[in-house]
């Protein structure tokens, strides 16, 4: 069943987040219903203690539009400013030794002109994610049910969110095809990376259960096309598997 959307010229989307200069987060005032920007009270996501141990993140950098807005602390409550208008994308990434492209991030549409306080979840961050690309390829959020994406999302994906072919979805929703059934978790390969001894953990807080290497390999089943990070549970050392879209497998430790 296809979503609601206005018409829209269909775009090509590729990922353009760039992470640009610090905006310090100010307290909004009345003056910010009649400005471009509006007040919005986010609050941080709390790390597993799993993803603490193996990735010694603590603190989230918040990314609208392609800038850093601010930097939260988990568990931090703050008032910061965003575009006014429509729905906005707020996405929120763990920060790994100022890299945040270790640990998947948590986020939230935020869409009134000014909500009293929206939780960056977890379990909103592939939601978030679409509605980054589709605002970066020019794609009004308006245009798009993105509650009911929210929804399907959820329902569908579950813990397995991140197996969701993100940039099919977002062609799709762009090109007014949408079809709920690109909302199901894709199929992948088994994979055994010779590790070591100890427990690992995915770089993904929907998925926090450490995993025990099986006599000095990581064995794991079904890992859909792309990248996945794990993490040894004592912090010294990390693993990126790929996946190929054929199934070709391969791994470098960081």
């Amino acid at each position: 069943m296809p979503f609601a959307m206005k018409h829209f010229t269909p775009l090509s989307i590729a990922r353009t987040v760039a992470v640009a200069a610090i905006i310090a987060p100010l307290i909004f005032t009345a003056c910010d219903l009649l400005g471009p920007e509006r007040g919005v009270t986010v609050s941080a996501p709390e790390l597993p203690d799993t993803l603490r141990e193996a990735f010694g993140a603590t603190s989230f950098m918040l990314v609208v539009d392609g800038e850093e807005i601010a930097r939260l602390e988990k568990g931090e409550t703050r008032t910061v400013r965003i575009p006014a208008g429509g729905p906005v994308a707020v996405q929120a990434y763990p920060v790994v030794g100022e890299r945040i492209d270790v640990i998947r991030p948590a986020g939230a549409i935020v869409a009134g002109r000014n909500d009293a306080e929206v939780p960056l979840e977890w379990a909103d961050g592939v939601l978030a994610e679409i509605a980054a690309r589709l605002q970066a390829g020019g794609v009004p959020l308006a245009a798009v049910n993105v509650w009911r994406l929210a929804r399907e999302i959820r329902e569908r994906a579950g813990t397995r969110q991140w197996s969701i072919d993100v940039d099919a979805v977002v062609e799709a929703l762009a090109n007014e095809v949408m079809n709920v059934r690109l909302l199901e978790p894709r199929g992948g390969a088994g994979v055994e990376v010779p590790v070591g001894g100890d427990e690992w953990v995915a770089a993904d807080a929907l998925r926090p259960e450490a995993v025990p290497a099986i006599d000095g390999s990581l064995v794991l089943a079904n890992l859909a096309p792309g990248v996945h990070v794990y993490g040894r549970r004592n912090g010294d050392r990390r693993v990126r598997i790929s996946v190929g879209d054929s199934g070709q497998v391969g791994w470098i430790f960081e």
